[in-house]
């Protein structure tokens, strides 16, 4: 029973990030990830299994030799209209950066007091968006650190249409809605 709920689990994963199995290889490691390899990859089209000689430990070496991360949030409300104008993007984009700049400025600060200079620190940008009146919302890594201009504010969005396009369907969209942002 618990290899056949591992299987769905490893199909429902892949299918709700839009991936096709028959194009990856399963890795199974951890204590009991090999144990349990044959029953929970039976059936499944992948294109191979893996594991390693020391899968016992191979968790807890990637803990060792994993970057140290810092994940900050800021909860937010955009309610962006359709049809938005240029102004309001601007707009809307200012009032995004700044979140983003006061996210940045707490994770140097706790970065610099574990003891790493600003110069080893990497920004990721991020936005969890949803269309108007939906409630399934997506975090999307924004192709610019700041939005400046309608442009960039129009990267951020396609950015969105692209992944949500990935996980459900091109006929699922609906940009006429408009766009809530309720968290960076």
């Amino acid at each position: 029973l618990i290899d056949v709920r591992m299987r769905d689990l490893v199909v429902g994963m892949a299918m709700a990030r839009g991936l096709d199995l028959a194009e990856y290889y399963v890795m199974c490691a951890g204590g009991a990830g090999p144990a349990h390899m044959a029953g929970y990859t039976n059936g499944l089209n992948c294109k191979g299994v893996l594991t390693f000689r020391y899968a016992a430990v191979f968790c807890a070496f990637g803990a060792s030799a994993a970057d140290y991360e810092y994940q900050l949030n800021r909860s937010s409300n955009f309610v962006v209209p359709p049809n938005v104008d240029d102004a309001g993007k601007v707009e809307l984009g200012r009032n995004l950066t700044e979140l983003w700049q006061e996210l940045e400025e707490e994770a140097v600060a706790r970065m610099q007091r574990q003891g790493f200079s600003v110069g080893d620190v990497t920004m990721v940008h991020q936005a969890m968006i949803r269309y108007g009146r939906q409630l399934e919302d997506l975090t999307v890594i924004s192709p610019v650190p700041r939005i400046n201009s309608a442009e960039d504010w129009d990267a951020l969005i396609n950015a969105f249409e692209r992944l949500y396009e990935q996980i459900y369907a091109k006929t699922g969209k609906y940009s006429q809605g408009g766009y809530e942002i309720l968290e960076v």
